[in-house]
């Protein structure tokens, strides 16, 4: 072979080599384009959902009722047995029963609270039930612990009289916030010290809410909506243990008064008020990606209630629906 011919094979394939290396660019891109079209939120980002729906469908099966007709009432669980607090009658009356519900079997005979309530915080921890605030004509700010089956212990009053507020628990403490006292919506967030019997302020909402669903995941408890003074809200709002707040997720609508718990690492916001109006809608927020993704709906229009996330699924106790008060128990499952 003469002498430089190999240089010049070369050079000729040298044009080809490029046309095949952007011809495999075009194609790269076209396929990402395909998969993750623009406007998609990333993982981690706050948006609405345009992911499908998870393989696992939501049931909604009907209870046993509980003993009276309420709203407005507060609830958590101990054991196999959640404790629901307080709330108004059909009658438009505050409420002074601490009923416990049985899982599986249904309300036992109820415990005298020390005074009627309704729009109260309830929280467990420590085997005992923490109940924060409330009202009956104006907002309390009473605070109190039961250990069952009947006794009680007065807690240091709360810093302000608050109603329609909420309380979790992070990282071992109780966590509460939100609510309102006589008309004023609260932003303030307190952690509780039991061995102290005292509060500290640890944060603040981005916006002062009342009537706010909340769920704990993960170390975090997520407001949910709620009312604010211009309104209702479509915010979700992550707090922390050491209570910093971050808005991470907007809903398709601004609701109040709807309730939320967690079902296998998802959070699901059920029924509340939008524009005024009872709704039935099914919400699935995950964390995770921040997506929103509506899943449902309840058996007919529901607000105004409790929700306790237990091992056998998400219970809704009581609340309002197009009838007036309610004394029915819905519990949510995931079946696939």
């Amino acid at each position: 072979m003469p002498r430089g011919s190999s240089s010049q094979s070369s050079r000729r394939f040298r044009p080809a080599r490029l046309l095949i290396v952007l011809v495999l660019a075009v194609v790269l891109l076209l396929v990402r384009q395909a998969l993750f079209p623009a406007g998609r939120p990333a993982a981690g980002a706050s948006g609405k959902s345009t992911a499908p729906p998870s393989a696992a469908k939501i049931q909604v099966s009907v209870q046993s009722p509980l003993s009276q007709a309420v709203s407005g009432d507060a609830a958590t669980v101990l054991g196999q047995t959640i404790w629901v607090a307080g709330g108004l009658t059909a009658q438009g009356l505050s409420s002074n029963s601490l009923v416990p519900y049985q899982i599986g079997t249904g309300p036992g005979n109820s415990v005298a609270l020390p005074e009627r309530v309704h729009d109260a915080a309830a929280a467990s921890l420590g085997g005992q039930i923490f109940l924060f605030g409330g009202g009956r004509f104006t907002s309390s700010a009473r605070a109190m612990a039961f250990t069952p089956p009947g006794q009680f212990t007065t807690l240091l009053n709360l810093p302000t009289p608050l109603s329609d507020l909420w309380a979790g628990v992070l990282g071992g403490q109780l966590v509460l916030g939100g609510g309102h006292n006589t008309g004023a919506p609260n932003s303030t967030i307190w952690s509780y010290h039991r061995v102290t019997n005292s509060y500290q302020v640890i944060g603040a909402l981005p916006v002062a809410t009342r009537y706010a669903a909340t769920a704990v995941l993960s170390q975090h408890l997520y407001v949910i909506g709620g009312e604010t003074a211009r309104g209702a809200s479509p915010d979700i709002i992550s707090v922390g243990a050491s209570g910093s707040t971050k808005v991470v997720a907007e809903l398709p609508v601004s609701v109040w008064k709807a309730a939320a718990g967690v079902l296998q690492g998802q959070i699901y916001i059920f029924g509340g008020k939008v524009s005024g109006a009872l709704t039935s809608t099914i919400y699935r927020f995950d964390p995770a990606t921040g997506q929103v993704t509506a899943v449902g709906h309840l058996p007919a229009p529901w607000a105004y209630g409790a929700a306790v996330s237990t091992v056998s699924g998400i219970y809704l106790l009581g609340g309002e629906g197009s009838g007036g008060t309610l004394a029915t128990v819905y519990r949510v499952t995931l079946v696939r």
